[in-house]
């Protein structure tokens, strides 16, 4: 057993037991040279504090709730796995939250609800005044929005709007007709992403530059590559001839991809988010800096709850095309 404690460290390090307890809990008021004098003390006894004793001491759970609507989809699982690392380096744990269903919507707009347990709260692709029925988010320790934004909390976002303009801008190079298949929701509704809604503004703005209109728009249900599937059959099936898919996602393009594919049909196709996958199947997408939001949304999560934050942060990235065979040449082999 280690015999020493907090007060045989501040006797060793010359300083009192107080800056012990701030060295040891990250306070960067410190001065250096006492800092230095803790460290050095902390090093020759070998004394390592239990972090969850520090931690019920100071009334923290060393847990960062995570807000979302789903968990299932490349998108969230790229953005999990960038922030993971960031939160484990500090000795922190991520406790997920899906929505999933309408009934959990009511129950996390109860304060005592369990994701406002964590020391820190992240709300992923989700307009706070939606969810929250334009009430202030029931939570006041450190709030930051992921992959959207908001005037009042601190968030790190890609710039949508940017997005689906060169998205369009690239399809209008071609003279062919220009269809949407994006994802059906309830724009009032406490799910309601602004992020598809972003990426249809930049769309309608690139082909309104240019005096062009889209010939049809297709709403699936889910982002998946069946709903990409479904939806390019039924409108070639109504409107044959060639034409160019442009999928506010990759796995909607990718369903597009198959079914032209398997009808040796000619049809372009774009889709966004540059997934891992789009490399591999050719697809031109939008490529969004997902895991750098991730990781820096992450950090500065941690930088809040260690004092350090003192102004509100709002970041938007900035998206890129990345040009492949699946809009360059007809996609049948």
């Amino acid at each position: 057993m280690n015999k020493h404690n907090i007060h045989t460290l501040a006797s060793l390090a010359g300083v009192s037991a107080a800056t012990v307890s701030r060295v040891l809990n990250g306070n960067p008021q410190v001065k250096p040279h006492l800092k230095e004098k803790v460290l050095h003390a902390l090093e020759e006894t070998g004394f390592r504090p239990d972090p969850k004793a520090q931690s019920l001491r100071a009334g923290k759970t060393r847990t960062i709730s995570v807000i979302l609507p789903m968990i299932d989809t490349d998108f969230y699982h790229r953005l999990l796995h960038s922030m993971e690392p960031v939160f484990d380096e500090a000795g922190y744990d991520m406790a997920l939250f899906p929505l999933v269903g309408g009934f959990r919507v009511k129950k996390y707009q109860d304060p005592t609800s369990l994701p406002y347990h964590g020391d820190a709260l992240i709300l992923a692709s989700l307009d706070p005044d939606k969810l929250y029925a334009n009430h202030e988010v029931p939570f006041r320790k450190p709030i930051t929005l992921v992959d959207t934004h908001h005037q009042h909390y601190h968030s790190f976002s890609i710039h949508n709007h940017q997005a689906g303009k060169l998205a369009a801008q690239h399809l209008l190079l071609n003279r062919e007709p220009i269809v949407l298949i994006g994802l059906r929701q309830d724009e009032a509704g406490p799910f309601a992403s602004p992020v598809f809604e972003e990426r249809m503004e930049g769309i309608q703005q690139g082909l309104q530059e240019q005096g062009r209109t889209l010939a049809g728009t297709l709403l699936v249900d889910e982002l998946g590559t069946e709903g990409g599937r479904q939806a390019a059959r039924l409108w070639l099936e109504q409107h044959p001839g060639p034409c160019q898919f442009l999928c506010l996602a990759d796995t909607l393009a990718l369903g597009v991809k198959r079914h032209l594919q398997e009808r040796h049909l000619e049809c372009r196709v774009i889709g966004f988010d540059d997934h891992p996958f789009a490399a591999t199947e050719s697809l031109t997408s939008i490529k969004q800096p997902i895991e750098q939001m991730g990781e820096m949304a992450a950090r500065h999560v941690i930088q809040q709850l260690r004092g350090e934050v003192y102004t509100l942060q709002s970041t938007v990235l900035t998206p890129t095309l990345k040009i492949r065979q699946s809009s360059r040449l007809w996609t049948h082999p």
